[in-house]
C-alpha cells in the first residue's frame, strides 16, 4: 500500500443544461454539456496504520458525517474490505453551492485516490457504478474532460473538448442547495404555460463541436428561476455581456455565473474590471484532458 498521494479535483461548468421530466425515483432527467475547467480542489491522501480511521480536514460547511468524501470512503471500504486508516486533507478552492461540481469532483477523486493508494485495482466500470451511487454528477469526473450527459447525470458520452475560449467565473457568495433549486424549478414549471426548451441530442452536440463560441446556445433551465430569486445573478450576467462576453449564464443549479470569451484579452479585461467585486472572480480555461488518470 502506498503512503501518500495528491490529486487535483477540477470544477466543471454546464455549457448547456436542460431539465426534463421528473422520474419515478424522484430525480429529474437532464441533458447537458459538461466541461471540466482549470479551477481545482487539492486532495492529499495519506495512509494510516490505525484501522478504519478517517481524518478529514478542510473548510467544509457541512458536518463530516454528511460530507460526500466521508460517504465515498465508507462506500469504498464496504466494497473492498479496506481497513487501513486514511487521512484526507482538502484545500477547497471550488465554492460550495455554486453549481461547479466541487463536492462531486472531490468524491470522484476520493474513489480514484483510494483505489490507487490501497492498490485495490477496482475496475473502471465498478468505480463508475460506485460513483453513480454517490451522486448524479460524480461519474462524469471519472470519465472525460468534456461530455454530453443525460439520464440523471450518469449516462455519459465522451466528447472531444473545445479549448478555443476562456471563461470568467463569478461566485456571488450565494450557496444554493441543488434540491432547493429543483424544487423552485418545479414550482415555476407548474405555473408556466410555455414549458421547457426541447432540443435533440445531435443539435446540441453539433452546436458545441462545430459552431463558433458566440453561437453557442448556453441554455440553462435554472437561469430564469434563479434570476427571479436572486437579482444579483441577473446583474452579473448582464455585466459580463456588457464587458464583451460572447455569452454568459449560470452553471449547474447556480449560483456561479460564467462569461465565455473567444479572445483572451477580452477575458483579461473583464477579470480586471470584476476582480474584488464578489467573493470569487476567476479566469479559467477549459481542460483538454483530465488532471489525473481516474480509470487506470
Amino acid at each position: 500500500m502506498a503512503n501518500e498521494l495528491i490529486l487535483k479535483a477540477p470544477a466543471k461548468v454546464n455549457l448547456y443544461l436542460e431539465v426534463q421530466s421528473k422520474r419515478p425515483d424522484g430525480y429529474h432527467e437532464i441533458i447537458s454539456i459538461f466541461q471540466m475547467v482549470s479551477l481545482y480542489d487539492i486532495l492529499q491522501f495519506r495512509s494510516l496504520k490505525k484501522e478504519n480511521a478517517l481524518y478529514l480536514k478542510g473548510s467544509f460547511n457541512i458536518p463530516e458525517s454528511k460530507n460526500i468524501i466521508t460517504k465515498a470512503v465508507r462506500m469504498f471500504r464496504e466494497e473492498t474490505g479496506l481497513i487501513r486508516g486514511v487521512q484526507i486533507i482538502v484545500e477547497k478552492r471550488i465554492p460550495q453551492g455554486a453549481g461547479l461540481g466541487g463536492g462531486s469532483s472531490d468524491a470522484a477523486a476520493t474513489l480514484s485516490g483510494l483505489n490507487r493508494l490501497a492498490e485495490t485495482k477496482l475496475s473502471g466500470k465498478r468505480l463508475l457504478e460506485l460513483a453513480a451511487s454517490l451522486g448524479s454528477d460524480v461519474p462524469f469526473f471519472l470519465s472525460s474532460a468534456a461530455a454530453f450527459v443525460r439520464g440523471r447525470g450518469e449516462v455519459i458520452e465522451v466528447l472531444k473538448p473545445r479549448s478555443d475560449y476562456f471563461l470568467i467565473i463569478v461566485y456571488p457568495g450565494i450557496e444554493i442547495n441543488t434540491e432547493d433549486a429543483y424544487s423552485w424549478y418545479d414550482e415555476q414549471e407548474a405555473r408556466s404555460k410555455n414549458g421547457n426548451i426541447r432540443r435533440p441530442r445531435d443539435e446540441i452536440v453539433e452546436n458545441y463541436l462545430n459552431q463558433s463560441v458566440g453561437k453557442w446556445y448556453l441554455y440553462n433551465s435554472f437561469q430564469s428561476v434563479l434570476e427571479q430569486r436572486f437579482p444579483q445573478i441577473k446583474s452579473i450576467i448582464r455585466c459580463l455581456k456588457e464587458l464583451g462576453a460572447d455569452g454568459a449564464g449560470i452553471s449547474g443549479s447556480g449560483s456561479a455565473v460564467m462569461g465565455i470569451f473567444s479572445m483572451q484579452k477580452g477575458a483579461e479585461r473583464a477579470l480586471k474590471e470584476l476582480k474584488g467585486t464578489h467573493p470569487m472572480v476567476a479566469m479559467v480555461n477549459p481542460l483538454e484532458k483530465m488532471p489525473y488518470d481516474a480509470l487506470e
